[in-house]
């Protein structure tokens, strides 16, 4: 990557397909490389959490939910440390 050693470790979404479909992408843009999951993409209404858990330090989250969401996911990553 020309950008620096960026690496994808977690997704997770309410619907499923979705990051199904975010992996094929990133596939067929030759970032396939660049997906590293420690886990295995999550769905369901707290699969935040399941991304989250799986984070080390010096890791980054993208919260891209709708911003009405994103104080459970703030108050879980505060709990989390």
């Amino acid at each position: 990557m020309k950008h620096g050693p960026i690496k994808l470790v977690a997704m997770a979404d309410v619907f499923s397909g979705s990051a199904g479909r975010q992996r094929q992408e990133f596939e067929h843009e030759g970032l396939a490389d660049e997906w590293t999951c420690r886990r295995p993409p999550v769905h369901s209404f707290d699969a935040y959490k399941n991304a989250m858990d799986c984070l080390r330090p010096g890791d980054i989250v993208i919260f891209a939910t709708v911003p009405a969401f994103r104080w459970v996911h703030f108050g879980y990553a505060i709990e989390k440390g």
